[in-house]
């Protein structure tokens, strides 16, 4: 490693963005872009995807992980097949805060 990545990653585990408190995990779910499956479907799929059959997703420097817990939520509440979200960064503390809230594996969910 570098003396640039060493404090990239420095910076990543003193200031994980957004920053999050895992006890409200239990309490609320974060919503909004550019992860929201509609948005996935409209952009990606051209409002073609029915998220009833199974669906994969890769979410990459994924921070505090926001878009992985609310998309593998929206998956959840669509009811269908299930479908598995892997998410992942370069920051021990942002993979390490959420998730746990929520009774989950804050880096990979599968539903």
């Amino acid at each position: 490693m570098t003396g640039d990545d060493d404090r990239v990653r420095s910076q990543y585990e003193a200031l994980p963005y957004p920053a999050r408190d895992p006890a409200d995990e239990a309490k609320r779910l974060v919503t909004g872009s550019p992860s929201h499956i509609l948005e996935v479907n409209h952009f990606v799929f051209a409002g073609r995807r029915d998220f009833r059959r199974p669906f994969r997703v890769l979410v990459a420097g994924g921070g505090t992980g926001d878009g992985a817990i609310m998309v593998a939520q929206q998956l959840a509440d669509a009811g269908g097949a299930g479908g598995e979200v892997i998410y992942t960064d370069p920051s021990q503390a942002a993979r390490h805060c959420r998730g746990a809230g929520r009774g989950e594996k804050a880096h990979q969910h599968r539903i």
